[in-house]
């Protein structure tokens, strides 16, 4: 279903419908990357896919129910105080589009088919040998349709005693396991790392970050401090 068509003069109305603001500068770079076919008109489940991928656009966090509705996310309302609470916010009271969308998927999460779970690790920066993969297996909660929370395999994976990965991808890696680092810390993290080879971080570990004076990252029998 690709939804209704929608013309793009009343594109900006209805975005602010969605309670979504762009400035002018990001609307003319939205509109620009856009599906809109030659009679100016963009099918609206191609217009939300365009808007969520878009690093751009503002939200009111106490309007963060209708936002949600308009752009069809699917979010449980037990959650929705969570994520209103998690939401890093302006002095009026708004968000980044893209840091909600963040914050959604690392709360509902997604589900992973076990015979996938080796891909999908790979493909975060994590190599495991098959061998760890099985020992990885017998722990992970699998629902009754083989499949796990995204969330949970990562949750694992942060205590996981084993794996390797890519130095290339540590920023991403962090991100995806729910660290929030400067860029300073990536890369002192990153200048202290035992390397196998050019890009493989050895023994990945467990994976975990402490209080507010001290960061302390445990890769394996290493821990690296920035105080």
């Amino acid at each position: 279903m690709k939804g209704e068509k929608i013309n793009v003069e009343d594109l900006k109305n209805i975005l602010e419908g969605f309670g979504i603001e762009f400035t002018p500068k990001e609307y003319s770079e939205l509109v620009k990357n856009l599906p809109v076919d030659d009679d100016g008109n963009i099918y609206e489940n191609r217009l939300l896919d365009g808007v969520k991928s878009f690093n751009g656009g503002k939200v009111d966090v106490s309007n963060l129910e209708k936002v949600l509705g308009k752009m069809k996310i699917k979010f449980p309302d037990n959650k929705l105080k969570d994520l209103s609470q998690n939401l890093p916010v302006d002095v009026f009271g708004k968000t980044d589009l893209h840091k909600l969308l963040k914050e959604i998927k690392k709360i509902t999460g997604e589900k992973v088919e076990a015979k996938d779970i080796h891909k999908t690790l790979k493909n975060l920066g994590i190599e495991l040998t098959n061998r760890e993969i099985w020992e990885l297996l017998k722990m992970l909660p699998f629902a009754d349709d083989k499949k796990v929370e995204k969330n949970d395999l990562l949750n694992h994976i942060k205590a996981f005693p084993g794996g390797k990965c890519h130095v290339s991808k540590l920023e991403t890696i962090l991100e995806n396991l729910g660290y929030d680092l400067e860029n300073e810390e990536v890369e002192d993290l990153r200048n202290h790392l035992p390397v196998d080879g050019e890009h493989v971080v050895m023994a990945l570990g467990k994976l975990s970050s402490s209080h507010k004076t001290c960061r302390c990252v445990h890769l394996g029998n290493f821990i690296i401090s920035d105080y």
